[in-house]
């Protein structure tokens, strides 16, 4: 008989989803991406642990050592993958085998791979950003005002979206160019971009779900109950997924309408739309990941 944690996603409003699968890591999670193309989930855990667990919820690498992981990002054909613990940033392969590993003169706090592998960009909390090919050839340099916590590759262009935890929205080139930066009088828990862009959504704590567009203009909030902290959106930025402090787990239409709601029973490190937003990957702060499916 099924306990009352394994029906928390059927006890909720609206049309409920099917649990796909349900994983656990070895100790707490910490970290959580899915690969858009792939539909392979990433999860770091705080002993060191970092899981790759396949689309069928089979988990198919497991590497362990990696003592105080602080960012993790997946490429959506799942072909590489990246990992910063310390002042170390590390890129491993399908295996989960190193590719290669570079030591850097301050903390890493943000990563994000491009989705066809092909360049990574590393935030650091001196406010330096730099961006390699995954062949490590340093192709960009930069500073901004804050450091970056939350970055993502357009899928269209070659256009860096990034946000820091306070006060910061902007777009660069591969570059390190800007596009725009926007300041903003908000925190922010999570960021979150359509494929190409054209919409970005930060979850802003009691400022709710806050929407920009492609150049960064505000063009509203989506506002649900409670604090909002955690965000993802699918390709195409048809579906919405938001967590909040209060377990709440959200899933919106774009245009605002409640899809399905339910509260979780622990505290949400993460929610992960699938490119098509039929699924929706949900990790928790005990070391469960879930996949929920709308198919």
């Amino acid at each position: 008989m099924a306990g009352p944690n394994e029906l928390w996603a059927d006890d909720g409003v609206g049309t409920p989803p099917r649990t796909a699968w349900s994983v656990s890591t070895e100790s707490k999670l910490i970290h959580l991406a899915v690969a858009w193309e792939s539909e392979d989930t990433l999860a770091a855990d705080d002993a060191g642990g970092l899981s790759l667990i396949d689309s069928e919820g089979r988990l198919r690498q497991l590497t362990r050592g990696l003592a105080g992981i602080t960012a993790i990002t997946i490429a959506a054909t799942g072909e590489y993958t990246a990992v910063g613990y310390g002042q170390k940033v590390t890129l491993l392969d399908r295996a989960l085998s190193i590719v290669w590993s570079l030591s850097l003169h301050d903390r890493i706090v943000g990563l994000a791979l491009d989705p066809f592998g092909r360049h990574l960009a590393v935030a650091l909390g001196n406010r330096d950003v730099r961006i390699y090919t995954t062949s490590r050839r340093r192709i960009a340099e930069f500073e901004v005002v804050r450091p970056l916590r939350f970055l993502q590759f357009s899928a269209t262009e070659p256009k860096l979206i990034v946000a820091a935890e306070d006060g910061l929205l902007a777009a660069y080139t591969i570059e390190g160019q800007p596009h725009w930066d926007m300041r903003l009088f908000a925190t922010c828990g999570d960021m979150t971009a359509s494929g190409d862009g054209s919409m970005i959504l930060l979850a802003g704590f009691a400022h709710g779900v806050q929407r920009f567009d492609a150049s960064g203009t505000n063009r509203g909030a989506f506002v649900v109950e409670g604090t909002p902290a955690r965000i993802s959106t699918c390709y195409d930025g048809s579906r919405i997924a938001a967590a909040t402090l209060e377990r709440q787990v959200f899933l919106l239409e774009r245009s605002g309408n409640l899809r399905w709601a339910a509260n979780a029973f622990d505290d949400v490190v993460a929610v992960r739309c699938d490119a098509t937003g039929r699924s929706l990957t949900v990790g928790f702060a005990e070391g469960r990941v879930e996949k929920l499916s709308w198919r």
